[in-house]
């Protein structure tokens, strides 16, 4: 998610490899009436899925680190009472422990 978010420009990284593409051929859900194509796969088509880039470009490595939060250099004593701060402990689910825990 972190990459999708702080990578991904939907403008020019999201795309579609085979737009158009020959489809696959499946039994119609109602018969054909007058007029219709038959149901082939040379005569449906398919957008062939999705592809997204979310890499680094190329020298800005540095520029895409995860932040690192100082949980060594802030206490959270010196601003919330002891029940308050068992009562913000209590509500945490996930990633969100992992990141208290290891400022990552």
């Amino acid at each position: 998610m972190w990459c999708l978010t702080t990578r991904v420009n939907p403008k020019t990284d999201i795309i579609n490899p085979l737009p158009g593409g020959r489809g696959q051929t499946f039994m119609p859900a109602e018969r054909m009436t007058a007029g219709e194509k038959e149901w082939t796969a040379s005569n449906t088509q398919f957008e062939g899925g999705m592809g997204i880039d979310a890499t680094v470009p190329f020298g800005y490595k540095n520029d895409f680190l995860r932040p690192i939060y100082p949980i060594d250099k802030v206490r959270p004593e010196d601003f919330f009472s002891a029940k308050d701060i068992e009562k913000a402990k209590s509500r945490m689910k996930g990633w969100v422990k992992s990141l208290a825990r290891t400022g990552r």
